[in-house]
């Protein structure tokens, strides 16, 4: 996979904005399959270790796919279905997970302002075809920013969902701190 050609600058602007890192607390929702729905799959990030997505390449590091509404994460587990023309039945069953996070260092991308000053537009994060960046052996725009992320130590992004209206909590299990919480709620 070649890596995007502008990572440093990626990496640069990210480093400029580092104090607009806040803690970030609620809970969050996922609906994944059954066979993946114990608290300790549910929290693992490991299929960001096994698939690629919009903010990792496969293999990259743990990352874990939440968002702050069930309607939102359910047009997120929705999205894969419908991007490869499925039937509806593929997406079925799913089970719909509660996660309590309690998180010290979020850099929320739902603002405007601070999406100006990575220079990191809507239309990227939302539109751009990262599958189709991957098939030709490409590390997406998309995910170079997450790799970024990683790196730079962030816990959580929160962002826009590219399925629909609402926002999406990215979370990233290894740059945990101790004093953070990222756990199912039964």
């Amino acid at each position: 996979m070649t890596p995007y050609p502008n990572y440093p600058g990626i990496s640069k602007r990210l480093r400029a904005v580092k104090e607009s890192a806040k803690p970030y607390a609620g809970t969050v929702y996922r609906f994944i399959s059954p066979k993946f729905s114990t608290p300790a799959d549910v929290t693992s990030g490991l299929g960001g270790l096994h698939a690629a997505g919009r903010w990792n390449l496969k293999g990259a590091h743990r990352i874990s796919y939440t968002s702050l509404t069930p309607e939102t994460a359910l047009a997120e587990s929705l999205a894969h279905v419908r991007y490869f023309n499925l039937p509806l039945p593929h997406a079925l069953p799913r089970t719909l997970v509660s996660i309590n996070v309690q998180l010290s260092k979020t850099l929320d991308l739902s603002e405007g302002r601070l999406r100006q000053r990575l220079q990191l537009g809507i239309d990227t994060i939302q539109k751009h075809n990262w599958r189709t960046a991957n098939q030709q052996l490409k590390e997406a725009t998309t995910q170079a920013w997450g790799r970024c992320f990683f790196e730079e130590g962030y816990e959580a992004i929160l962002i826009p969902s590219a399925a629909s209206p609402g926002n999406n909590l990215i979370v990233l299990p290894e740059n945990l701190n101790s004093e953070s919480l990222f756990e199912t709620i039964p």
